[in-house]
């Protein structure tokens, strides 16, 4: 990294690394360009507590016009609860704040000067090469770094996700007898591993996040049951909630290593809670033990500063 990186590196050091991982990877023109077009717009903590102090405008100067004008109307937040209140949180309100024009800067940018990847950098077709390939449920069309979607994320990428960074570790798919497949990120923050699951239901994009789980904390007998009826319980009650199972699925699961593909049968039960959002998970691959996932639907948008691992 030499010195101007460094420089601008120290400029942004408030900023996810995933972004500024992206900028450091530009031409310098850009770069610079990016850099007074950035400080132009950032907000700052002086900025944001002048305004909350003098006006109560605070909202109004991060750019959320439609809670300004409920502060106002409620005199400050109900007769300046809402006012007390807000003054610990600003700072974090500033960073999110800056982070979104960082991205909305960086991606008129990378449009205007038509910055990507040439065609064959990065191929949006199936990791998986063996004859048992999965089928091919990637969007068909031109990798662009200015429109990545979650589902183009690959093995090393980085995204943003519940204010972390995480790193997609490997890829897996599953193919279900019933004609759905489904694709499954195994991604790490630190330590803390999870799991993004997408699939399509149409031309809708259905996105989860999931946590591994301990299968005896759901149910302390549930491979008893298993093993006796074939199928789990209908009914899982964990964390105050009772989940319900749907039907069972059964198919094939695909998983690259060493670039060698290894497919193995799967056997899969999802149970929803009452406003089927959040879920438990159960999983069996091959002959390998029960596992346990708990987690919840997701929208696409939570799903921030998308990196692909062929720019950084």
């Amino acid at each position: 990294m030499n010195e101007s990186n460094i420089q601008l590196y120290q400029e942004l050091e408030d900023l996810p690394q995933s972004i500024v991982k992206t900028i450091l990877k530009l031409p310098e023109g850009i770069q610079k360009e990016f850099r007074v077009l950035y400080q132009q717009r950032r907000k700052t903590i002086f900025g944001v507590y002048f305004f909350h102090v003098l006006v109560g405008g605070s909202f109004g100067y991060l750019n959320n016009w439609v809670i300004q004008l409920v502060f106002w109307l409620t005199l400050f937040g109900g007769f300046g609860i809402g006012w007390l209140i807000a003054l610990p949180i600003l700072p974090f309100l500033v960073r999110k704040e800056n982070k979104r024009i960082a991205r909305k800067t960086l991606t008129e940018l990378l449009v205007k000067h038509n910055y990507h990847l040439k065609k064959g950098e990065r191929s949006t077709s199936s990791v998986y090469t063996s004859a048992f390939n999965p089928r091919n449920i990637r969007r068909d069309h031109d990798f662009d770094p200015s429109r990545i979607t979650i589902d183009q994320l690959k093995t090393k990428d980085l995204f943003d996700f519940d204010l972390k960074t995480w790193a997609i570790i490997s890829e897996a798919q599953f193919d279900y007898e019933n004609a759905e497949s489904e694709r499954c990120l195994s991604v790490m923050s630190g330590i803390e591993t999870a799991f993004v699951y997408w699939k399509r239901i149409g031309e809708h994009l259905q996105v989860a996040f999931a946590k591994p789980e301990n299968l005896f904390k759901i149910d302390a007998d549930i491979l008893k049951k298993l093993e006796e009826d074939k199928v789990p319980p209908n009914i899982l009650p964990f964390k105050g909630k009772q989940y319900y199972r749907e039907p069972g699925l059964q198919g094939l699961y695909f998983k690259a290593e060493n670039s060698i593909t290894k497919s193995e049968k799967c056997k899969v039960w999802i149970y929803w809670d009452d406003d089927r959002k959040s879920f438990i998970r159960l999983e069996q691959i091959g002959k390998s033990q029960l596992t346990a996932y708990h987690g919840m639907l997701e929208l696409e948008e939570r799903f921030s500063d998308l990196l692909p691992a062929s720019i950084r």
